[in-house]
């Protein structure tokens, strides 16, 4: 009678499921610029080949729930298509029965694969701002890793308590850092205001607004960003060097602005960082001023009513060269390619694998 050692270890399987219905219409309430479904397939490669290829870990299971007929703006059998073709069981809900229906067909799913499945190693979820905690913890108590990419994960003080933070990604890192820019700014024109870590009062000291640089701040600020109530600052800096040139720094124009009491600034609670938002101060007189006569007056292409060039006339940065790196983690599989409403295989290339990009 032989006796067997080293026994070799399980090899490591993932069934992935996608909330498509929610991933879509997050994506589509968040970024008017590109159509959500190649958004959403580009979170998905991401994951698929960092699972494959970072993680060791094969898909050996895939569904992607969706009704997918109501989707708004949708092209007809396009997701159906793409999703079959990328080794999903696209599962119809209809929303007419229930609002929630993909939500209600994942989890029962994953519920049913977890005793069904002992060959599964790892559940993976993408969606859109659902945080799926209480089957995140059926699947840990199983013994299995969950991991959840989602385009608004949970905040950590609402997940402290799980401790269960590590289960969760961002997948806006897995964007192009324009995508990443349109998704983060459209997110916070929707926080309450309770987050808020002081009192949204305007400014009460106000000082005239001479300085047509200032001006020009304030029309960058209202081109790129009027339609939100407060502007991530992040975005904001990049677009005014973008916009009025390397000659002018940012951050000293927002600081002038703020002490002419023109704009002002506050810290919100972020996932997984805390971040920083301005605000303009539309009570300014000078303020005022500027916004109407920009409204009025601005003819758009033409550069800044003061003088300042069009931003084809701006110098530009070098593109940044990034050392090849090996994949180690999710984040190396995030790029700054652009995403484009036609459908691509920018995703795929060898060469993305070895570009690492920090979130914007």
């Amino acid at each position: 009678m032989s006796t067997k050692t080293g026994a070799q270890p399980s090899p490591k399987r993932a069934a992935f499921f996608v909330d498509y219905d929610n991933v879509y219409t997050v994506l589509h309430a968040q970024d008017t610029e590109r159509a959500p479904h190649v958004l959403a397939m580009r979170i998905i490669d991401k994951v698929q080949r960092y699972l494959a290829e970072g993680d060791d870990t094969p898909t050996v299971f895939a569904r992607a729930y969706a009704d997918f007929a109501t989707l708004p703006d949708a092209k007809p059998g396009e997701a159906e298509t793409d999703l079959y073709e990328h080794g999903f069981a696209p599962q119809t809900t209809p929303t007419a029965v229930q609002l929630n229906a993909s939500e209600q067909h994942l989890t029962v799913d994953v519920t049913h694969l977890l005793h069904e499945r002992p060959d599964i190693t790892s559940v993976v979820i993408v969606t859109g701002d659902r945080p799926y905690l209480p089957l995140i913890r059926a699947v840990r108590e199983r013994g299995l890793r969950p991991l959840v990419a989602a385009v608004h994960p949970p905040q950590s003080n609402v997940i402290a308590p799980y401790l269960e933070d590590e289960a969760y990604l961002d997948a806006r890192n897995m964007l192009g850092s324009s995508a990443r820019d349109t998704l983060n700014s459209r997110e916070q024109a929707n926080r309450p205001s309770r987050r808020r870590t002081r009192a949204s009062a305007p400014p009460a000291q106000q000082e005239p607004i001479d300085d047509p640089i200032l001006r020009a701040t304030i029309e960058v600020t209202e081109e790129f960003f009027g339609q939100y109530d407060e502007v991530y600052l992040t975005p904001l800096l990049r677009k005014i060097s973008e916009e009025l040139g390397e000659g002018y720094d940012p951050k000293a124009l927002v600081s002038d602005l703020e002490s002419a009491g023109a704009v002002w600034l506050e810290k919100r609670d972020g996932y997984p960082y805390d971040y920083t938002v301005l605000i303009v101060n539309e009570e300014h007189e000078d303020v005022q001023k500027i916004l109407d006569d920009y409204y009025r007056d601005r003819t758009f292409g033409g550069g800044y009513s003061n003088g300042t060039p069009a931003a084809d006339e701006a110098p530009t940065e070098p593109e940044e060269e990034y050392a090849p790196v090996q994949p180690s983690s999710l984040d190396d599989y995030a790029d700054d390619e652009p995403v484009d409403d036609e459908p691509v295989d920018d995703g795929l290339d060898d060469e993305d694998l070895n570009e690492a990009d920090s979130p914007a």
